[in-house]
This record gives C-alpha cells, sequence and structure tokens, in this order.
C-alpha cells in the first residue's frame, strides 16, 4: 500500500511500514487496534528505541498510528507529527460489523487495487452467493486485473481477506482516548462523506494543532500513481517546515 509512496517521498528520511499479522504464515490476525499498535510499536522502537517520532497511516492504518501516538507519548516519548491519511474518524466505521456483507467484499477488491469496473459481481448478484464463491470471483477478477500475482493462489487470498475483515472488525469495535500530538489530516477530493466530519472527529482527539489538506484521487487512488504524487507533496511539505521549525 506504501511502495508508491515511499518512492515519491525519496531517500532523504527513513521510511518504515509495517505488514498485518496473519498475511504470511499462520498466525491469526490482530484481533484490535490496541494489539496491532503493540506489536507494531514493538518492531518500531528495536530500529528506533528513542523519539521524536513521526507517525502516519492510510485509511486504518491513521487509526492504528493514533493509538501508537497515544502510547508512545504515555512512555513518555515526542511524537513530533501524525499524518492521518483518508482515515476515517471514530465512529466512521460500521458497527456491530457483519463479515459476510458483500459490501465488504466489494471494499475489499479495491483495497487491493481492483478498478470498480472490474469487479466481478453487481451488490445483487454477491449477495445471492455464498461467501465462498464470492471470494472465489473476486479472486480470480484480482488476478486477470494483475492486482494480486498470478502465482497467489485461493488460499493466500483467503488469508489476505481474514486480515482485511479482522482489522476492519477491529477499527469499528476501536474506542480512543486523547493524544496531545500534532495533526495532519489529509482527506481525497473524491469522496462519499463531508471533510469536516474526520476533521472534527480526529481533532476533538488531540489538544495538539490540527491541518487539514486535500489531495486528487479517492480513498483509493490517492496512495496508488499517479495520484500519490499530490500526496507526497503535502507530507514533504509538513516535514520540511517541521524541519525549519526544529533548526531555528
Amino acid at each position: 500500500s506504501y511502495a508508491a509512496l515511499a518512492r515519491r517521498l525519496g531517500t532523504d528520511q527513513p521510511f518504515y511500514a509495517f505488514q498485518a499479522r496473519g498475511v504470511e504464515g499462520d498466525e491469526a490476525p490482530h484481533a484490535t487496534v490496541e494489539a496491532m499498535a503493540a506489536d507494531y510499536l514493538a518492531h518500531l522502537r528495536a530500529t528506533q528505541p528513542r523519539g521524536p517520532y513521526r507517525l502516519g497511516g492510510w485509511s486504518m492504518g491513521g487509526v492504528v498510528a493514533f493509538e501508537m501516538a497515544r502510547r508512545l507519548e504515555a512512555a513518555g516519548e515526542a511524537v513530533e507529527l501524525l499524518a492521518l491519511v483518508d482515515s476515517r474518524a471514530p465512529g466512521g466505521y460500521r458497527a456491530p460489523f457483519d463479515p459476510d456483507d458483500p459490501g465488504l467484499l466489494a471494499g475489499f477488491a479495491l483495497h487491493l487495487g481492483l478498478a470498480p469496473e472490474r469487479i466481478p459481481l453487481s451488490w445483487a448478484e454477491a449477495a445471492a452467493l455464498p461467501p465462498g464463491e464470492r471470494l472465489r470471483r473476486a479472486w480470480e477478477a484480482a488476478r486477470a486485473a494483475g492486482v494480486v500475482p498470478e502465482d497467489v493462489e485461493l488460499a493466500g487470498f483467503e488469508r489476505l481477506w481474514a486480515v482485511f475483515r479482522a482489522n476492519v472488525a477491529a477499527a469499528a469495535a476501536y474506542r480512543p482516548g486523547p493524544c496531545d500530538s500534532d495533526l495532519l489530516i489529509v482527506l481525497a477530493e473524491e469522496r462519499d462523506t463531508p471533510a469536516v466530519w474526520e476533521v472534527e472527529g480526529w481533532g476533538a482527539l488531540t489538544t495538539g494543532a490540527v491541518r487539514s489538506a486535500t489531495v486528487a484521487g479517492d480513498h483509493f487512488t490517492l496512495v496508488r500513481e499517479p495520484r500519490v504524487a499530490g500526496l507526497a507533496t503535502v507530507l514533504m511539505e509538513e516535514l520540511v517546515a517541521r524541519a525549519v521549525l526544529v533548526s531555528r
């Protein structure tokens, strides 16, 4: 999800991304945002034991980054920047969570990079099929479109699907406490909910400064070429501005 952004940001600063547990091997996905944050922080602090830290995340990754920031602050560390990239504010994820909702599978396909017109089933068609057959159709379409490698078998696709469902369920159940970090809220221009919902929702959870920016694209294309260029520009401007403030 972050490869294109990392390339656009260049090699002048370190860029670390975390792979969700369960994508490979036999480990079960994390069940809660808190568990994800704790696991990722253990890896982060093994690489960089002390702050200040710059954290960010796209979509549900922003929710996890927020919880990571809270935990770092509680440990006495400084979080210099927390960038939330088109991340729904708490309460924006539907609950109770229905793992067999046909719309969830469509969201999974879009998350992988499948263009809307390549999704093989309408909502009504998907609802009429057993969940296993829906997933098989999505796997075939994803391989045909090249958004997953051809050597990814159905079992591997099922693992990705299990991780996606677990992440959405965790986000729906998450109830964050407050933090003190400065927030950069980056929102997709093409959206189905008012941008103010996310700005006010996240802003109410921090005592720090809040800045928002809008970039071209929708929730999925803003992190992919060519639209990711706009996101990279916003992030670089923020990083440069903070470097200038620190050097003064």
